[in-house]
């Protein structure tokens, strides 16, 4: 969200990612198996309405270019008010998931794969 460090490190992480995420696939497609890229938000993408963040349009436009199924779990934290969703789905003062976290992330993957 920060423009002054998305330039500082940002852009360079997500260059090794994408390296990384590369030789994955690549691998992935050697050994027939199937990648699916999801991304969920942190506490403060809630905050910030950040739904639309840098993960969410680099991943998703990452994942079309190489025929990768690709899961926005950003969507469904942003359905409610975000000092609610923080409460609700994130453990306190962390960036990690809480049981209802981890169950609303599920949900929308299992809607987005079904029982493959």
């Amino acid at each position: 969200m920060d423009p002054e460090l998305m330039a500082e490190w940002g852009r360079r992480g997500l260059q090794l990612a994408t390296e990384n995420m590369d030789k994955i696939v690549a691998l992935c497609r050697e050994w027939q198996c199937t990648v699916t890229v999801v991304v969920y938000p942190w506490p403060d993408n809630v905050a910030q309405h950040d739904h639309n963040s840098i993960q969410v349009t680099y991943w998703r436009d990452w994942a079309a270019a190489r025929g990768v199924r690709f899961v926005d779990g950003f969507a469904p934290f942003f359905r409610e008010p975000p000092d609610a969703t923080v409460r609700k789905y994130f453990i306190r003062g962390d960036t990690h998931f809480n049981a209802a976290g981890h169950r609303l992330l599920f949900d929308e993957l299992k809607s987005a794969v079904g029982d493959y």
